[in-house]
């Protein structure tokens, strides 16, 4: 009876892009049901992390449920609404300026609501150099009270019901992350595709792509990139040395 619960976040924190996290998602669920039969389809969950693409994110929680519809459809066990927790991802923290991680939860979390999912994980702003304590994790659990009360987002059924522009994302996210799932089911699936190097390598490949946009100034971060605080004093604020997971946090480079 135990939920079989496939956290990709840390492909996410890693640097890989959203056909990426999609395709290796669903995959990855695709792996279970191959080995373990189509009688565990209902036990699946995923638990994805949420970048700063805001529209982009939206777009690919629904992206995964269809996907997973129609792989659990292939397997004759269909689930039509796999459940699915969001939240933030680590890797857009930043040390400098860390107020700013508030705001970016914030977008994060909403970005999660809006695509459906049906659990919400938030993070203190301060996770990366402090331990856990009361006042931010207080701040966080009132994060989302505000983001209910003051937004009234808990009455409406889909409130991107009947947007182009996601419908638009949607349909062409669709396709080219399943189209990255074909190849790696080719390939002889997830585990065998992961083995052989390959997803490494093509996390690398845009991670590399996507910090050199930071490092050019194409894609800003406040506090990296863009009004960093010349005041700021390292002995104050120092990364918590077991997150040794935060080494592809984009401040690092």
């Amino acid at each position: 009876k135990l939920k079989i619960n496939i956290d990709t976040s840390p492909f996410k924190n890693l640097g890989c892009n959203i056909i990426q996290e999609i395709a290796y998602t669903v995959s990855i669920g695709n792996e279970y049901l191959n080995n373990y039969g189509n009688k565990i389809s209902p036990l699946i969950t995923f638990e994805l992390g949420q970048g700063n693409n805001y529209f982009f994110e939206i777009a690919k929680i629904q992206v995964i449920r269809r996907l997973w519809h129609l792989i659990t459809s292939h397997h004759e066990n269909e689930i039509p609404d796999v459940v699915i927790t969001a939240k933030p991802i680590i890797r857009n923290k930043t040390i400098k300026n860390y107020n700013n991680n508030l705001i970016r939860t914030t977008s994060e979390c909403m970005s999660g609501i809006l695509g459906g999912c049906n659990y919400i994980k938030s993070q203190t702003y301060d996770y990366l150099f402090k331990d856990k304590n009361d006042f931010s994790e207080n701040l966080m659990l009132k994060q989302l009270l505000v983001i209910k009360e003051e937004t009234n987002i808990n009455k409406v059924d889909n409130i991107c019901e009947g947007s182009y522009y996601i419908s638009y994302l949607k349909e062409n996210i669709m396709k080219e992350s399943f189209n990255l799932f074909k190849k790696i089911e080719k390939k002889g699936g997830f585990f065998k595709y992961l083995s052989s190097g390959a997803i490494i390598r093509e996390i690398e490949k845009n991670n590399k792509k996507d910090i050199g946009l930071y490092q050019t100034k194409n894609k800003i971060l406040i506090g990296y990139n863009a009004y960093t605080d010349e005041n700021f004093n390292k002995n104050t604020s120092i990364e918590k040395p077991n997150l040794l997971r935060n080494n592809f946090r984009i401040e690092t480079f």
